[in-house]
């Protein structure tokens, strides 16, 4: 990475690092980077996905439990809302928020948003 960006990420790191407990950072299960309050996070991971996720060395503070059916019910807390994001965005359609509400409607319009990009883009490159 450019030097730049180097040393905007140590800075964002050292301010992180600062106010926050090591030991609770290192127990975040999606990253270290503090931008939202802690937020008890629930979600279920359809049976596809779900092989994938109980393989992954999650911290002891997240909680899976596996239904029936399949599904995989995940609890968790975190503090970084960006790498969450980018987590759920990652496993659509495998991952439904089930908790918090707020989240669950983020991740709405960030797929919405992102149909709305793909569909102008289709709409020009079919008039090419």
């Amino acid at each position: 990475i450019g030097t730049a960006k180097f040393f905007t990420l140590l800075l964002l790191l050292y301010r992180t690092l600062a106010d926050t407990d090591v030991i609770k950072l290192l127990d975040d299960p999606f990253g270290f980077i503090c931008d939202m309050d802690e937020t008890e996070i629930i979600v279920e991971i359809d049976a596809d996905q779900a092989p994938f996720e109980k393989a992954i060395n999650w911290p002891a503070s997240t909680m899976l439990e596996e239904k029936e059916d399949g599904i995989l019910v995940m609890k968790t807390r975190t503090h970084s809302y960006f790498d969450l994001k980018r987590w759920i965005l990652e496993r659509t359609p495998h991952v439904k928020v089930i908790s918090p509400e707020w989240l669950r409607e983020d991740i709405r319009e960030a797929l919405v948003a992102g149909l709305k990009v793909n569909s102008v883009q289709k709409s020009k490159e079919e008039e090419s």
